[in-house]
C-alpha cells in the first residue's frame, strides 16, 4: 500500500499562502490560523481593506460570509474550501442593500451548501464575479418557511432564493458554477430593484427539484422599481430540475408578476435544457387582468430544425430565443407553472 505524504502538500499551501502578505492588499485564511492568516473568511472580510485580495486554504469554514466592499475573496486550491452554512441564512451574502454602491467583488472557487436559504445572495451591487463554484444542499428551510429571508424577498417562501440569487444587480457575471441539490437553480429578480446586463453563462444547474434551472421573475412592489432587463443567459447546462411537483420548474423560467412587472430585452441562447418538469423555457404571466401564458417546448424544437430565434410580445417584453437545444423534457405533457410572484 503506498504511503500517503500530507506533510509537504501541506507546507507548500501554507507557503503559498503566505507568500503575498508584504503585499497590504493580501490576506489569508486557513482553519488553524497558521502563519498570521486569519481562521475564518469572515474575521479576514472584516479586517480587508477596500479591493484586497483573500485567499482561502484547503478546509471547512462554518459561517455566513457577509460582504459589503470590494474584495476578491477566492479558493486556494478551487473547491477544496467549504463553507458550510449549515443552521445559517446563507454562504455568501454580497450585501450592496447595506452598503450602497458596492461594486466590484469576486467570489471564486468555493464549495457552498447547507444554507438556510441561498447558497449565495447578491443585492444591489454592480460589476460582481461569482464563478467556479459548487452549490449543493442550500434552501434547508424550505420545509419550515425559509426563515431568515430578508425583508425584501417577498416572494421567495416556496423555494428560500434558490442556490443563486440576483437582485438588484448589473454589470456581473455568474459563470462556471455548478448548482446542484439545491431548492431551485439560479434566480435573477428584482425584489430589491431593477436587474440588468448580467451575463449568467457556461453554468451546469442540476438537479434542483422545487424550481426551475434558471428563473427571471419580476416581482413589483411599491417599495422598489421593477425590472429584469438585458441580460444575456448563454452555454449553460439546466437538467432535471423542477421535477418534484407537477409544474414546479422550467429549464428556464421568464415569469412577471403584474401589473408593473417587467421582463424585457433579455437573450436566451446556446443554452443545453433537458428533463425538467416543464418543457424548454416557460413564459408565465401572473396579473389581475386574463393571464397569458406561453410555453416554449415546441418553439424551441422548430429552433434546432433551422429557425433562427423569434420574439415573445406581452407582458414579458421582447426576449430573444436563440439556438437553444430541448431534448424532450417534461414527457408528461403541458403542465402550468406555479405561482412565482
Amino acid at each position: 500500500m503506498k504511503r500517503r505524504v500530507f506533510g509537504p502538500v501541506l507546507l507548500v499551501i501554507l507557503c503559498a499562502i503566505s507568500a503575498g502578505p508584504a503585499a497590504a492588499n493580501t490576506l489569508c485564511v486557513n482553519p488553524a490560523g497558521f502563519l498570521g492568516c486569519y481562521k475564518t473568511i469572515s474575521a479576514a472580510v472584516a479586517a480587508a481593506p477596500p479591493n484586497a485580495l483573500i485567499r482561502v486554504a484547503p478546509g471547512v469554514y462554518k459561517e455566513d460570509v457577509v460582504i459589503g466592499e470590494p474584495l476578491t475573496v477566492v479558493a486556494l486550491i478551487p473547491q477544496t474550501a467549504i463553507v458550510d452554512a449549515t443552521g445559517l441564512s446563507n454562504g455568501f451574502y454580497i450585501d450592496g442593500f447595506d452598503h450602497k454602491g458596492l461594486s466590484g467583488v469576486t467570489v471564486s472557487g468555493f464549495v457552498v451548501k447547507n444554507a438556510t436559504n441561498e447558497g449565495v445572495l447578491i443585492t444591489n451591487a454592480s460589476l460582481v464575479t461569482v464563478s467556479g463554484n459548487y452549490l449543493t444542499g442550500n434552501d434547508a428551510g424550505l420545509g419550515s418557511g425559509c426563515p431568515g429571508l430578508q425583508a425584501f424577498e417577498v416572494d421567495e417562501a416556496f423555494d428560500c432564493g434558490e442556490g443563486i440569487h440576483l437582485s438588484a444587480v448589473d454589470h456581473s457575471t455568474i459563470a462556471d458554477n455548478r448548482v446542484e441539490g439545491n431548492a431551485g437553480g439560479i434566480l435573477v429578480s428584482d425584489d430589491s430593484g431593477p436587474t440588468f446586463n448580467n451575463v449568467i453563462e457556461e453554468n451546469s444547474v442540476i438537479g434542483n427539484p422545487f424550481d426551475c434551472g434558471i428563473t427571471l421573475a419580476s416581482h413589483p412592489s411599491s417599495a422598489y422599481t421593477a425590472g429584469i432587463t438585458h441580460n444575456t443567459i448563454s452555454g449553460n447546462i439546466s437538467d432535471h430540475n423542477g421535477y418534484q411537483e407537477p409544474g414546479a420548474g422550467a429549464g428556464v423560467g421568464i415569469f412577471s408578476a403584474g401589473p408593473g412587472g417587467e421582463v424585457s430585452g433579455n437573450v436566451i441562447i446556446g443554452n443545453t435544457l433537458t428533463r425538467n418538469g416543464l418543457p424548454g423555457v416557460a413564459f408565465h404571466s401572473h396579473d389581475r387582468q386574463p393571464q397569458r401564458q406561453c410555453d416554449c417546448g415546441q418553439s424551441y424544437l422548430r429552433q434546432r430544425r433551422g429557425h433562427r430565434g423569434r420574439r415573445h410580445p406581452g407582458n414579458h417584453g421582447h426576449q430573444r430565443v436563440r439556438s437553444d437545444r430541448d431534448h424532450r423534457n417534461d414527457p408528461h405533457g403541458k403542465r402550468d407553472h406555479r405561482r412565482r410572484g
